[in-house]
C-alpha cells in the first residue's frame, strides 16, 4: 500500500463497490424521543453490512504487486464477507482465516465470494493470530477490521444521508471512540469532523435527527 492515502481513490471505490442504502424512519424512537429518527439501512448492503465500506477503501489501496499477491483476513463474518466480495470485484487473491464456530451463511457468503475460507481454532483470537502468521509467511497484506482506513470509511458512511433528505435541518450526534460521550453537532461540523485528521484515527458515528 502507499504511504501516501489516496483518499479520493478510497472514495470512488467505496461509491462503485457499496450500495447507496435508504434511510429509514423509525417509528418507535422518533415517539420516545419526541423529534424524527431515521437509521440508515445497511444491512441492504450486498455483503449484508457496512464493512464492505471499508473492505473497498483499503483493497483499493494495494499496490498493483500486492493485488497479485492477493491478502488474508480474520473475521468471525461480516468482515470476511466484505473483503471476499470486493477482492472478487477487484481481482484480488483472498484467503480469509474464520474460527470454527463461525456462522455457516456467513462462511457460505465467503466462499460463495470466490476467496479461500480456513477454519482455524476454537476461538477468534486463534484464528486470527494464524492468519497473522499466514501474511507474515506467504508476504501478503493483512487486512484487519480494525485499521484506520478500515474504520475511516466503514464507520462513517453518514454523508450519504445528506444525498437522500437534503434539505432537512438536521442535527448530527456524534460519538468518536469505541466508547463516547455523544457531542451534538451542526451540518458543517459534521462534515469537518469526518474530513479531519482525528477521523481517521477513531472510528466515528453519526446519528441523524431533525
Amino acid at each position: 500500500m502507499s504511504d501516501i492515502y489516496d483518499f479520493e481513490g478510497a472514495r470512488r471505490a467505496v461509491d462503485s463497490l457499496a450500495s447507496r442504502t435508504p434511510l429509514l424512519p423509525a417509528t418507535e424512537l422518533s415517539e420516545r424521543f419526541e423529534r424524527s429518527v431515521f437509521v440508515k439501512a445497511e444491512c441492504l448492503q450486498v455483503t449484508g453490512s457496512f464493512k464492505v465500506r471499508g473492505a473497498a477503501a483499503r483493497l483499493s489501496a494495494l499496490s498493483e504487486s500486492e493485488r497479485e499477491t492477493g491478502v488474508v483476513a480474520c473475521s468471525s463474518g461480516n468482515h470476511g464477507r466484505a473483503v471476499a466480495y470486493v477482492a472478487q470485484k477487484l481481482g484480488v487473491p483472498a484467503t480469509v482465516c474464520v474460527p470454527e464456530w463461525v456462522d455457516p451463511v456467513k462462511l457460505d457468503g465467503i466462499r460463495g465470494a470466490g476467496a479461500e475460507a480456513l477454519l482455524v481454532g476454537e476461538t477468534y483470537d486463534e484464528a486470527e493470530a494464524h492468519a497473522l502468521r499466514l501474511a507474515d509467511e506467504t508476504g501478503r497484506p493483512f487486512v484487519s477490521a480494525e485499521s484506520l482506513i478500515t474504520w475511516r470509511w466503514s464507520g462513517i458512511p453518514s454523508y450519504c444521508a445528506l444525498w437522500w433528505l437534503p434539505s432537512l435541518a438536521w442535527e448530527f450526534w456524534c460519538t468518536c471512540g469505541l466508547k463516547a460521550t455523544p457531542i451534538r453537532l451542526s451540518r458543517s461540523d459534521m462534515l469537518r469532523v469526518e474530513r479531519s485528521p482525528f477521523s481517521q484515527h477513531w472510528p466515528v458515528q453519526i446519528c441523524l435527527s431533525y
